[in-house]
């Protein structure tokens, strides 16, 4: 009776002891699940949507991207306060897209407190356009994301940052990138096969944001904001002139002035279209400015 009972005592020694180990196991993976669930990612920081868009493509869930300016920002007016210098301090490095003043005033106070920080300029090596007017505080036309053939070369620039910052994905990088590429070459044989079917041979803009997209395609961008305010009969002359040099369609920003064109527009029997530059679906926003391009008068 005695070794019955000692036996049994045994055995339920034994299943504490192995229920407690698997309690303990459990709670060890729970433990190990939410710390890797609470881990964050690493950040970056770029200036405007178009960049976070390409970044975005070749990062995948390896990084994560964080914009300075919304979509509906105007990069013209924008004055960055301490709150958009210290999201970008804490990120692992600052993507600027180059020749925008205040991107060169933030990596100054950066780089004051941190020397070390990492500022890649997305546009190294693109062939540049001298600054338009209204743009006196920089020596090149910043806009130069809108371009599908500059935009290889700043997911390029971006890839280069991404390996270097992260080598022990750069095969994951690349794969994204090479994928990218295929669908920007393809874009730009689609915007060709567009607009040399009814090339026209200029537009106008309200401002002077497509002089890189006008450039990839043969065309002339006329812009009516030379940085002065200009009266309503001086922009009904400045959209004549440009209707007897061919332009059938005025592009004009939400964030600038289109509605002083509008009834002259009409009157010229030009096609008064909204655009977006700043909007994060890039693809879509070249392809929707080709589109209104191609539309017959």
């Amino acid at each position: 009776m005695q070794s019955y009972l000692t036996a049994m005592q045994h055995r339920r020694v034994t299943y504490q002891l192995w229920l407690t180990l698997a309690l303990v196991l459990v709670g060890t993976c729970v433990l190990q699940s939410c710390r890797f669930k609470q881990k964050e990612l690493p950040r970056v920081a770029v200036t405007v949507k178009p960049q976070q868009y390409f970044l975005e493509k070749i990062a995948g869930n390896k990084i994560e991207v964080l914009c300075l300016l919304a979509e509906d920002s105007n990069p013209e007016t924008y004055k960055p306060g301490n709150a958009g210098v210290l999201t970008i301090e804490r990120c692992e490095a600052y993507f600027i897209i180059g020749h925008i003043g205040y991107e060169y005033a933030i990596v100054s106070k950066i780089k004051n407190n941190n020397p070390h920080f990492k500022v890649y300029d997305t546009s190294t090596g693109i062939d540049l356009i001298n600054s338009p007017a209204g743009h006196q505080d920089v020596d090149s036309d910043p806009h130069v994301w809108n371009s599908v053939k500059n935009a290889r070369i700043i997911v390029k620039n971006m890839l280069d940052a991404l390996v270097e910052l992260d080598p022990r994905n750069k095969g994951y990088y690349t794969r994204r990138y090479e994928k990218l590429i295929a669908e920007i070459n393809a874009l730009d044989v689609e915007i060709s096969n567009v607009l040399t079917q009814s090339p026209p041979p200029s537009f106008v803009v309200w401002h002077p944001s497509l002089s890189y997209f006008a450039r990839d395609y043969g065309l002339t961008q006329i812009s009516l904001d030379d940085g002065k305010k200009m009266s309503r009969d001086e922009i009904k002359t400045r959209l004549k002139e440009a209707s007897r040099q061919g332009a059938n369609v005025m592009f004009y920003q939400k964030l600038f002035d289109g509605d002083l064109v509008g009834q002259q527009c009409e009157s010229l029997n030009m096609n008064l279209v909204k655009i977006n530059p700043m909007s994060y679906a890039w693809d879509n926003e070249m392809r929707a400015i080709t589109a209104a391009l191609a539309q017959p008068q």
